[in-house]
């Protein structure tokens, strides 16, 4: 299995379609959700930080175009949040983006969830525009974000 490749062309196509998208970024580290929105807000990416046990309830309000997910959260309460979002009918076409400090089952659990795809920390910038930008793309085409092909686990 590998990853959706996305050429510079889609990226600038992405772009020019839209000014600020929403990403909404779930993670109770307020260090890692600054971080994402200083890196992103040169993008014209909005970020929307979210704590776990609201971002249910957020996402139908607020309807981002991709969601960061992290797994650093308790144990499981990832994976059923990310069960949640892919069994609502009206938000499981948005796609979620796994961020995880380890490679492991963990990730093909999630995988198998329907998760988008997943960046382990720590990632350069490229890692997460090029994986923003895949999921901005599905997003848009109005497709379900399982029916992107994974990255391989090695």
């Amino acid at each position: 299995m590998t990853l959706k490749t996305v050429s510079s062309d889609n990226i600038i196509r992405i772009a020019m379609k839209k000014r600020n998208y929403k990403i909404l970024v779930i993670d109770e580290s307020v260090s890692f959700v600054l971080s994402m929105k200083h890196l992103l807000s040169h993008q014209e990416i909005n970020v929307i930080p979210c704590l776990p046990h609201v971002a249910t309830e957020t996402i139908q309000t607020v309807y981002p175009d991709v969601i960061l997910l992290s797994f650093c959260l308790k144990p499981g309460s990832s994976i059923n949040l990310l069960a949640r979002i892919k069994r609502n009918p009206e938000v499981k076409n948005i796609p979620v983006i796994i961020v995880s400090k380890t490679k492991g089952m963990i990730i093909n659990q999630a995988l198998e969830e329907g998760a988008f795809d997943f960046l382990v920390k720590p990632f350069t910038y490229n890692d997460i525009m090029e994986t923003i930008y895949a999921a901005l793309e599905l997003s848009h085409q109005g497709k379900s974000s399982s029916s992107v092909s994974l990255k391989k686990l090695n």
